[in-house]
């Protein structure tokens, strides 16, 4: 009976040890079990951003550890309406970019990142034609080959308001006749001295109501759309003026019976978005053209030419004169002569 006992202690001994070595084995194995946790932060500057201009993001990818991630990359897909101007170095990394002035995606490899972080600086440019008040989204995210725990934060994104503040003033000239039933012709320069596109917004970039003095025939641009209501005498303008750049507008017009000595005086009205957020807030005015009704003139062009009937002729025989006057306006000419 004893002996009975003995052996059963001793095998009961024995599975305890044989369960505390299994034990011993899994506890040794999570030991040694590898873990690199990456995690992705972005940040942008500016923000909000002009059109035109260069946006910088700041990149950080972190291995959080505890292991050294294996074959670690980041890539980031440019968003649209934004090209690259440059990518900074960063030890260890080898990166892939697309040519400066192109869109595509960003890719960088570190076959061993270790615990730590890296700082990249991605510096991209807006183009001029992104929409005021929109925003551009950009996302970067870092994976490798080692298990991570966390992959929750693996991307990180920068949100950026997009603006376009334009500075437009308009320089407005006249020219042609004076007198009733001439021509008369208003060019509009609007000029905008923003580093960043006067875009077109809702509403009317110029607008420009004729005095009643003139009847309004016809308006034109160099770009966007001038549209003439004769209905109304007005002219309105819908564009772009590019950042450091100008539009030209003319306005075809004649002048009315009945205004002889009267002082016609026109100024348009100019709309622009000066705080880029798209919408055009301010108001100012062009420059003011003027000129007297009637007034006397120097305005009218007369030329006379004169041909013969014949180079030879003989004696005793007729020669034709042909005298043509010409009157290249723009006024009309009054008490004029013609001495042979």
């Amino acid at each position: 009976m004893k002996k009975t006992t003995l052996i059963g202690i001793l095998l009961s001994i024995s599975a305890l040890t044989f369960v505390s070595s299994v034990d011993s084995q899994r506890i040794h194995t999570s030991v040694v079990a590898t873990d690199a946790d990456i995690s992705v932060t972005k940040v942008d500057t500016p923000d909000p951003v002009n059109t035109g201009a260069d946006l910088t993001y700041t990149i950080t990818v972190t291995n959080n550890g505890p292991s050294t991630a294996t074959n670690a990359s980041w890539n980031d897909t440019l968003p649209p309406g934004t090209t690259i101007v440059s990518l900074s170095t960063v030890g260890g990394w080898g990166c892939t970019q697309p040519a400066p002035g192109d869109g595509g995606t960003v890719n960088c490899t570190n076959s061993s990142f270790a615990v730590g972080s890296a700082v990249f600086t991605l510096v991209v440019r807006v183009a001029p034609t992104v929409p005021a008040g929109s925003s551009i989204s950009n996302s970067a995210t870092a994976t490798s080959s080692t298990f991570d725990s966390n992959t929750n934060n693996q991307t990180g994104t920068a949100t950026t308001t997009v603006i376009s503040p334009a500075t437009v003033t308009g320089n407005k000239s006249v020219s042609g006749g004076s007198t009733p039933g001439s021509t008369v012709s208003y060019l509009i320069i609007l000029s905008n001295t923003s580093s960043s596109d006067q875009q077109d917004n809702p509403g009317n970039e110029l607008s420009d109501v004729l005095p009643s003095d003139l009847t309004l025939v016809a308006a034109s641009a160099s770009a966007g759309t001038a549209v003439a209501t004769p209905g109304t005498n007005t002219v309105t303008w819908n564009g772009v003026v590019p950042a450091g750049d100008s539009v030209t507008i003319s306005i075809d017009a004649t002048i009315k019976p009945g205004t002889t000595g009267n002082t016609i005086s026109n100024t348009a009205t100019i709309n622009y978005d000066a705080d880029g957020n798209g919408t055009n807030e301010t108001t100012v005015s062009s420059t003011t053209a003027s000129f007297v009704g009637g007034a006397p003139g120097t305005n009218a062009d007369l030329s006379v030419t004169k041909a013969a009937s014949a180079g030879t002729i003989s004696a005793d025989s007729d020669l034709t004169y042909t005298l043509t006057v010409n009157n290249a306006g723009p006024d009309t000419a009054t008490s004029a002569t013609l001495t042979d």
